[in-house]
């Protein structure tokens, strides 16, 4: 048991705290019950090597470092210990270093370059563990990490690029106790690898990354400039609509043979996961007209003074979303008021966030406010509003971390604060109803924060004689709430039709039917998941599988294997890694076929 956590820390790259481990009788029982506090009795000093441990022993038990699982339910995200052999997965790889430490080297005390080295390096341990990336290697001034293994998230080219930035903003704004400016370059690719394979022995034992894509990850950091991120074109199309990005051009970089096209990125933009994915247009709408119905009957409802609060629950990818957007564009032409609050799996431990997020809208700040125009425009927001007292501007000044020294000192307790935000942002809501008719949309609860979900319990019981609709989306791990009222409404997304499947696949394919024997690969492939039917007719039109002969799509003679979409990878892997252990028994099965017999699995 002390070599499975010796080889667990060397996999974090931390295997220097093994022996210590070792001696304290730490098992691999023990770890998921580690704290902050264990760890520096430990001798674990640097605080970026306690946050990967807390999130990488966190990860083995399925919660959060230091929390209780979360009232939302969610689901467990990683497999725990890495897999005994090596795996074909897509993979997210960042490589980050230090400008100017041979300069530094020379000017500095070798103790004092030391103090340095430590502090970037947590600094940047402490942005990758927040984004759940998994630091590879220490290499003196540069840090190779991983997003996609040993968990992949479906995201996790967005959680890369959102590290980056965060490591160099991070590290920008280190105080330290010499003449010194710290700047980080930093590269990020993605592509196809085999990882977890062993090499080395005892202490320079370590699993590698085989491919290409940690090679250009290490080049693309090299022509980025002081203080950015530069990505590859795989990664761009992976976060495509979520940041702004710089196209620099083709480059000719070491190792490669052709060019590479490379774009710096310039900051993360608020869109929704939807809006983003969305962004270059949406295929015509098929199906979902019972969700459509029930929708347009509860708003009804709604409007003559009978509040309801409809859940829709349903997988990745089902059509949550775009079931909002279509009743959003039913009701565009009658008067009503409109509140959206957007969840998100980066907030998760970040107190209010959709509801900051939706008061920055409202009052419509800009990237280039100060905080006196965000004052002020706060303040204009609330200036008719019943909640417009002094206490209230200072509360939600707080909220949006803008200084408060124009309002009464709040003599109140942290706790009390909270209540009173609560109660304050309830009132808010309510009066925005009693205006005009109000659609509420709250959008992947799973991930909504314990603040944020205590609003809603506290509005939902307050919103059965309000003129408003409150539509929320989730996953099915959300454990659903609010069972004890009779304007709540609960709605699980059924997976597409095999006609409305073949609908929504010739609507892809611009008006075209596609080859039987293709539509029939498809569908199958698919189990009517909206999203996974077009990104796989996306790609089995761009791949040359089939071709236009006289305004009809033929087939070629033998198809081949359809490959999985890049943008689905991630996703796919996501769920196979929630499997663990039984993940195995997964790959044996697929091996198989979709179709077997118990007896026959259990044989192999």
């Amino acid at each position: 048991m002390a070599d499975e956590v010796s080889e667990w820390l060397e996999r974090l790259g931390l295997s220097k705290y093994a022996a210590v481990f070792s001696s304290n009788d730490i098992n691999a029982g023990l770890l998921p019950q580690l704290t902050n506090e264990d760890l520096k009795e430990l001798g674990v000093e640097s605080l970026g090597h306690r946050k990967i441990i807390l999130n990488a022993a966190a990860a083995l038990k399925g919660g959060q470092p230091g929390t209780e699982s979360t009232s939302s339910g969610t689901a467990p995200a990683s497999p725990g210990f890495l897999a005994s052999e090596a795996e074909r997965r897509q993979l997210t790889v960042m490589f980050c270093d230090l400008v100017g430490s041979t300069e530094m080297s020379q000017r500095l005390d070798p103790e004092d370059l030391r103090q340095l080295v430590t502090s970037y390096q947590d600094a940047c341990g402490a942005a990758v563990a927040r984004f759940d990336g998994y630091v590879a290697r220490y290499m003196g001034d540069g840090l190779l990490v991983y997003f996609g293994y040993p968990t992949a998230h479906e995201d996790d080219a967005e959680r890369a690029v959102r590290a980056g930035l965060e490591v160099v903003a991070s590290v920008a704004l280190l105080e330290l106790p010499y003449d010194v400016e710290l700047k980080v370059r930093v590269g990020i690719a993605t592509g196809t690898v085999v990882a977890g394979d062993i090499v080395g022995q005892g202490a320079s034992e370590e699993r590698t990354v085989l491919g290409e894509t940690p090679n250009l990850a290490a080049r693309l950091q090299g022509i980025a400039p002081h203080g950015g991120v530069v990505i590859a074109d795989a990664t761009r199309r992976l976060v495509e609509g979520r940041v702004e990005l710089e196209s620099l051009g083709t480059r000719s970089l070491k190792g490669f043979n052709k060019p590479i096209q490379a774009y710096r990125v310039i900051s993360l933009r608020s869109s929704s996961r939807f809006e983003a994915a969305t962004a270059g247009g949406l295929t015509s709408f098929v199906g979902r007209e019972s969700e459509l119905n029930l929708l347009a009957e509860r708003w009804r409802l709604a409007c003559v003074g009978e509040g309801q609060v409809v859940l829709l629950s349903g997988e990745a990818g089902i059509g949550k979303s775009r079931v909002l957007r279509e009743l959003r564009e039913q009701l565009g032409n009658e008067s009503h008021s409109e509140m959206r609050y957007q969840c998100s799996p980066y907030g998760t431990n970040t107190a209010f966030l959709p509801v900051i997020e939706q008061l920055r809208a409202a009052a419509g700040f800009g990237a280039l406010d100060t905080d006196h125009d965000r004052l002020e425009k706060l303040e204009l927001l609330l200036r008719n509003a019943p909640q417009a007292s002094d206490t209230a501007l200072a509360l939600l000044a707080g909220l949006l971390s803008l200084p408060t020294e124009r309002y009464p000192p709040l003599e109140m307790s942290p706790i009390k604060q909270k209540l009173e935000t609560i109660a304050l942002w309830v009132d808010r809501m309510e009066q925005a109803s009693r205006d005009n008719p109000l659609l509420m949309l709250v959008e992947d609860v799973h991930w909504i924060d314990p603040s944020t979900l205590e609003v809603f319990d506290a509005f939902v019981e307050r919103s059965q004689e309000l003129p408003m609709l409150m539509v929320i989306t989730h996953r099915p791990e959300f454990e659903q709430r609010w069972g004890e009222y009779g304007h709540v409404t609960y709605h699980s997304l059924n997976r597409l039709s095999r006609q409305d499947g073949r609908d929504l696949a010739t609507r892809v394919a611009g008006g075209r039917e596609l080859p039987e024997i293709v539509l029939d690969q498809v569908l199958e492939s698919t189990d009517g998941i909206p999203l996974f039917v077009e990104e796989l007719v996306k790609t089995v039109l761009e791949s040359g599988v089939v071709r236009e002969v006289d305004g009809r799509l033929e087939a070629e003679r033998v198809l081949p294997p359809m490959a999985i979409p890049t943008t689905l990878k991630d996703s796919l892997m996501a769920r196979l890694d929630r499997l663990s252990p039984v993940k195995e028994v997964a790959q044996a099965a697929s091996c198989i076929g979709r179709e077997f017999s118990s007896t026959l699995l259990a044989k192999v």
